[in-house]
């Protein structure tokens, strides 16, 4: 009968193996907060601007515990994308969000 030897860093290992399962290292962590969860997403809408009335599509995530919103604005018409980046404060009786849009690495407009 063969006799099975084990190394003692092996069996430190093998019992802190089912320990290391639980542990969420470079692991996706979701939106944690009700405010993200309720924000975060895709809007489509009807803007005025100097040019007329302009369908567009506003796709935006805020990370609440940063303080950042970021996100892209395309325009339905001529199929111009903005990308978007700025903060975000939590108030008391709603929120503040300013968010800088840019078009080629131009600056163009505000939110």
């Amino acid at each position: 009968m063969r006799r099975l030897f084990l190394n003692p860093t092996h069996a430190a290992f093998l019992l802190v193996a089912p320990l290391l399962g639980s542990c969420a290292w470079g692991a996706y962590l979701p939106p944690s907060t009700a405010l993200e969860r309720q924000v975060n997403g895709v809007y489509e809408g009807i803007g005025v601007g100097p040019t007329g009335r302009v369908p567009y599509r506003l796709s935006i995530s805020l990370v609440e515990r940063d303080g950042r919103a970021s996100g892209t604005l395309v325009n339905l018409e001529s199929r111009k994308t903005y990308a978007g980046s700025g903060t975000f404060k939590r108030l008391q009786d709603g929120t503040d969000l300013t968010l800088n849009l840019y078009e080629k690495g131009s600056h163009r407009a505000n939110i």
